[in-house]
This record gives C-alpha cells, structure tokens and sequence, in this order.
C-alpha cells in the first residue's frame, strides 16, 4: 500500500534529537545503544541543537502520556459487568417506556430519556463516558450535551433557589 503523503525528511539535527531521545529507551530497555558521539558524527548534527531537540521531543512525548491518561479509554474486563448491567436497565426502561426514544432524522430522544440517561450515569459514573453512551446508544456528543444541560439546570436551580429567612 502506498501513501500519498510525502516521505518523512528530517534534518540532520532532527535526527539525532529523534536518535538521542530512542537511546535513552534503548538504555531502558536493555538494547545495545549509540553514544551521544556516535550519534554525532553518523547524522553530522550540531550537538547544541541535537540537545535542544532532544529535550523537546521528551517533552512532546510527556504531554502526549498525559493527554491518553486523561482520554478515556476502553472499559477494562473488569468493567464488562458493570457495563452489562447499565445495558440492562437502559434496555429494560426503554421496553417499559417504547415512547421515550423516538426517532426522527436528528435522532431526538424523549425528556424523560433523557432524565433518565442522565440519572444512570450519576450512578455508573466510574464507567468511560464512550463505554456508557455505547451502552446506552446514544452517540458521546449527545451524552455530553446532556450532562451539560442537566449542569446547567441544576446551577439555575441553585440560584433561583430562595434564600432561608
């Protein structure tokens, strides 16, 4: 299979910015690894600037560690029992109120749906908001459109709420 993006070129010091911060793995790892002279004198780089890349491709890969912790992520084995029940009262509410999810061309779901999808996920909410909104079919967009309206209600409510004499 051919790509039709252009082939990757980096400069020399690129390269061994790329190089210096696979050595320190290699090191990790226990694999047989290149001096920093070596590495050097095989792209032909500047080592201020090879340095310099080197710390910025480690700080790229630090924020893009912390950016897939915060994603969520795929229910664990564990939770495909949680995620089995959460499915089962999705399921049983809905064969209990056939009206609740009517489908029109926007895919509109009824309010008391959404109450209730709302509720549930204040109950199971240990659970990946993809993982729920699979379950419950209803797309993550939508799920979390909700969660900010019920948010935002429940700040209306609180401050409409009267104040004790």
């Amino acid at each position: 299979m051919t790509s039709s993006a252009p082939p990757l070129q980096p400069t020399p010091d690129q390269t061994a910015g790329l190089l210096l911060v696979a050595r320190r793995f290699a090191e990790v790892h226990g694999l047989p690894r290149s001096s920093v002279e070596q590495i050097l004198a095989a792209t032909g780089a500047n080592r201020e600037s090879a340095l310099e890349i080197e710390e910025v491709i480690l700080a790229e890969l630090q924020t893009l560690e912390q950016s897939l912790d915060v994603v969520d992520r795929a229910p664990q084995v564990d939770d495909r029992g949680r995620i089995n029940a959460l499915t089962h009262e999705a399921l049983c509410y809905v064969m209990q109120n056939p009206d609740c999810t009517r489908r029109t061309s926007r895919g509109r779901h009824a309010a008391s749906y959404r109450r209730f999808v709302i509720e549930l996920r204040a109950r199971y909410a240990d659970v990946a908001a993809a993982a729920f909104a699979n379950a419950v079919h209803v797309p993550v967009s939508t799920l979390e459109a909700w969660m900010r309206s019920q948010r935002g209600v429940a700040a209306c409510a609180v401050q409409t709420a009267p104040s004790p004499p």
